[in-house]
């Protein structure tokens, strides 16, 4: 059966039974929009009374037009707060803050290893602040970054900033984290390596080491007393021998 329905003034069709309810459905075709088939004779009717949408189904499709779409509506980029995005970068600038207090402290950085309740902590603090940074997106109507951006959180902001538009300064955070922690590291190592008494750990290893050392001397010669030792070896009594051996010489 053949179809025919008004748009903007105009007769448009034929068209199928289908395809006017596929209309319907998307709202092209409104409750109130006249359609016509041969079995109405000469009169159009409104869609709502022409046996195309029964009362559940009506009910269906203006339930399902009320739904909220998983984003919100689009609002402003300045007004999409920042503030789960900066708690990200948390860890981060702990780790280059706990750096810098191993250097002060002659303690090589890149040999420290951290606890796993530090890392699990760091970690979590990274995906719980994600999470919600990617949920304020959405509810402003941005869609957020691939929750897998979690692996390389440069590339998360990257994306988050070209999503906005805005907020460059905190695209750049990470990067310039990183090189900064690049940095304190080769410095670490420089130091650690030409300056090697700027490690007081090795120090103190060393004089611990030197101060538990046996006397050589000592154990070569067990039975000596330390008066006797000072007898055999004093040079005033090598002295006495190459006298009386010169005064031998003279007689």
């Amino acid at each position: 059966m053949e179809w025919f329905y008004e748009h903007n003034g105009q007769q448009m069709g034929p068209v199928s039974r289908a395809e006017i309810i596929r209309l319907i459905v998307q709202h092209r075709i409104k409750p109130h929009t006249l359609v016509w088939t041969p079995d109405f004779g000469d009169q159009w009717r409104p869609a709502s009374k022409a046996g195309l949408i029964t009362p559940s189904f009506s009910v269906m499709v203006s339930s399902a037009s009320r739904v909220k779409p998983p984003l919100g509506e689009k609002k402003d980029p300045a007004t999409v707060p920042s503030h789960w995005a900066w708690l990200m970068m948390l860890p981060s600038f702990l780790e280059i803050f706990i750096f810098i207090i191993d250097i002060v402290r002659g303690v090589d950085p890149m040999q420290r290893s951290g606890s796993i309740l530090e890392t699990i902590c760091f970690a979590g603090i990274t995906f719980i602040a994600m999470w919600y940074d990617r949920k304020t997106l959405a509810e402003h109507g941005y869609k957020p970054p691939s929750l897998w951006w979690w692996l390389l959180l440069i590339g998360y902001f990257w994306v988050r900033y070209s999503i906005l538009k805005r907020g460059l300064i905190l695209a750049v955070m990470p990067l310039v984290l990183l090189f900064i922690g690049m940095g304190l590291g080769a410095y670490s190592s420089k130091m650690l390596k030409d300056f090697p008494a700027y490690h007081p750990r090795k120090e103190q290893v060393q004089t611990n080491t030197n101060n538990k050392t046996p006397n050589f001397a000592e154990k070569k010669q067990p039975g000596k007393s330390p008066s006797q030792k000072g007898q055999n070896d004093s040079p005033l009594k090598d002295g006495d021998n190459f006298t009386s051996d010169s005064a031998e010489i003279q007689l």
